[in-house]
């Protein structure tokens, strides 16, 4: 089955990169170091350390703080750091710099991971979340590579998914050493589809163990607090896909007619939209780009709306934010991070669409930490609620902290699982 598998993925290798370049039309960096997505690599790979794949930001966002914890526990182990987007990469060369060797992770083609394997030789492979290589796990196994997929979610679309191939899914499943999922469900369903329940634990999701802000933090959010509002009410709407972004707009228009001075952060989740929703916003409001906020700049005082046109500083425009809505979720994307609004004290909105994170939607709402709603007039309710009452934004607030609090130990417990594979040198 794995060499059908692979058979198909020559044959639609042509396809995979043509989509690169008309990718790399609205975003010229999917043209770049394509080599890496084949193993071969400008500069010397390290070898013999720890290697961590995070396909794209939100994965590259939650591996951040899991390495950083590998680097302290681990300093005399190099880490490799593998993703499979422009932005993932991004957010990857901005939090975490020359401390890691970073690359593209290699297609899941023999010759390709094989170059990969043979290049970095890894001690033990962390694979975030859902991803499942055939070819990569069977060749890391084979080369002695000990794999874990750390932060395991399986939503229901993905273990329909799977479920189509079950022979093929055990098979690959039973080459990788451990399983660390983050939830009961999540752990069920991967014991389901063939993975050796001795070798699947539950320890929680890593999206809670977020560092409490430090004074220099919480200053510098001040500083941009009087920078971009002053005294104006804020309101967020970040990682919106194609479809939201027009309706954000309709909510603001509605919202603006009873608070005036109302002021739309607005975060599209993809740079390569960016000028597109711009334009979007332009034809409407008054709308500022961050990117003009340079050398002391500041909002101007009839701005409507600011469109973030940077990567990685969405949880700062959420911690200076009187209520956040978060994307993919009006529309079937599957929904993002929801526990940074809560990390910061904001009450949090979000979609219907939530399926790839569906239990952290179920304890927000049920700690009254945010509100799920299902449509455009819903939206408008809810932000006229939390616009008009300091109280409800103060309690929803307090609740998300709790929240965050109590389910924190992923990453500790992530590490116990590691140390067996990786005795401290000497």
């Amino acid at each position: 089955m794995r060499v059908l598998y692979s058979l198909l993925l020559y044959l639609l290798l042509p396809f995979i990169l043509l989509r690169l370049l008309l990718r790399s039309i609205k975003n010229p960096a999917y043209r770049r170091r394509v080599l890496e997505r084949f193993g071969v690599y400008v500069d010397a790979p390290v070898s013999e350390g720890i290697w961590v794949h995070a396909v794209s930001v939100g994965e590259a966002i939650v591996a951040v703080k899991l390495i950083k914890a590998l680097q302290l526990q681990y300093p005399d182990y190099a880490i490799t750091v593998t993703c499979g987007t422009p932005t993932g990469s991004q957010i990857i060369q901005k939090q975490l710099g020359d401390g890691v060797f970073h690359v593209y992770a290699p297609y899941d083609l023999p010759g390709s991971v094989k170059r990969f394997l043979n290049n970095c030789q890894p001690a033990v492979g962390i694979i975030m979340e859902t991803e499942i290589w055939p070819n990569l796990f069977s060749q890391a196994s084979s080369s002695g590579v000990k794999v874990l997929i750390s932060n395991m979610r399986l939503s229901e679309i993905s273990f329909r998914r799977y479920q189509k191939f079950p022979a093929f899914i055990s098979r690959v499943l039973s080459t990788v050493n451990q399983i660390a999922a983050q939830s009961d469900s999540d752990a069920q369903r991967a014991i389901s589809l063939g993975a050796d329940a001795d070798r699947v634990q539950v320890v929680g999701n890593l999206k809670f163990d977020v560092d409490k802000r430090s004074e220099s933090v919480v200053s510098s959010l001040a500083e941009l607090k009087d920078k971009i509002s002053a005294q104006r009410s804020v309101w967020l709407a970040g990682s919106t896909h194609e479809g939201e972004d027009e309706i954000i707009l309709n909510v603001h228009e509605k919202l603006v007619q009873s608070r005036a001075t109302l002021l739309l952060i607005l975060v599209p989740r993809h740079p390569e939209r960016f000028e597109k929703v711009y334009k979007l916003c332009h034809a409407r409001f008054r709308t500022q780009k961050r990117s003009t906020l340079t050398d002391g700049a500041v909002l101007e005082s009839d701005t409507q709306v600011l469109l973030v046109d940077s990567i990685g500083e969405l949880d700062q425009f959420i911690g200076i934010s009187d209520w956040a809505f978060i994307g993919g979720s009006l529309v079937p994307v599957g929904g993002h991070n929801i526990l940074e609004a809560c990390q910061a004290g904001v009450p949090v909105v979000f979609g219907e669409f939530m399926f790839n994170f569906n239990h952290i939607a179920k304890i927000v709402v049920e700690k009254e930490a945010g509100i799920q709603i299902s449509e455009e007039a819903d939206l408008v309710q809810a932000g006229l609620r939390l616009s008009e009452d300091p109280d409800a934004r103060r309690r929803m607030g307090a609740s998300g902290h709790a929240l965050i609090e109590e389910n924190q130990g992923a990453t500790r417990r992530t590490l116990e699982l590691l140390s067996g594979w990786l005795p401290v040198k000497e």
